[in-house]
C-alpha cells in the first residue's frame, strides 16, 4: 500500500503518544534489540534517538546501518489482543554529525524527553535519525498494513 493517509494518522498517534521503542539493529548477522527514548520528526519521515559511543547498538549501526523500531500502545492487560496498536518502522540509520541538526534534535528530544538532560548533552552520546522508508501498521491482533514513506 502508498502512503494512506488514514493509516499515517494512526501511526502518527502512536508516535505521538509512545515515549519508548524496542530498536532493532544487526549484530554479527543476528537482531539486535534495545528499548530506547525516541522522538518522531517531519510527519514520521525521521525517527531520531540517542545512545552512548560505548554501546553495542552504537557499534552494530556503524557496520550496518539497516535498523527498525516498534513501537506500540500495549498496556500487558488481557484484552491488548485485540486493541493493542503496533508499528514497526524499517530505515537507515545514521548519526548526526552536522552540529545545527544535532542542536535541533537535541533541543525537541529534551523537550519530550526532559529527565534524560545529561545523558543527552553528555560528549559521549551520539544521536541518530533513522530515515523511516516504510512502516508496518498493526491493529486488532493481526491486521497489518504497508505504508511507504514518499522518497
Amino acid at each position: 500500500m502508498v502512503h494512506d493517509s488514514h493509516y499515517m494518522r494512526e501511526v502518527l498517534q502512536l508516535l505521538d503518544e509512545a515515549n519508548f521503542g524496542v530498536l532493532a539493529t544487526i549484530m554479527e548477522a543476528q537482531p539486535y534489540a534495545n528499548i530506547v527514548a525516541f522522538l518522531a520528526c517531519d510527519n514520521g519521515q525521521k525517527i531520531i534517538f540517542a545512545t552512548p559511543r560505548t554501546t553495542r547498538k552504537y557499534v552494530n549501526l556503524k557496520r550496518s546501518p539497516r535498523a527498525s523500531i516498534l513501537i506500540d500502545n500495549r498496556g500487558n492487560q488481557p484484552d491488548d489482543y485485540m486493541t493493542t496498536k503496533g508499528v514497526n518502522a524499517l530505515g537507515q540509520a545514521e548519526e548526526v554529525t552536522q552540529e545545527a541538526e544535532l542542536k535541533k534534535y537535541r533541543k525537541a528530544f529534551l523537550k519530550r524527553h526532559p529527565m534524560v538532560r545529561d545523558f543527552c548533552n553528555s560528549p559521549t552520546t551520539a544521536f541518530f535519525e533513522l530515515r523511516v522508508d516504510t512502516y508496518y501498521f498493526v491493529e486488532s491482533f493481526q491486521e497489518v498494513t504497508e505504508i511507504h514513506m514518499p522518497t
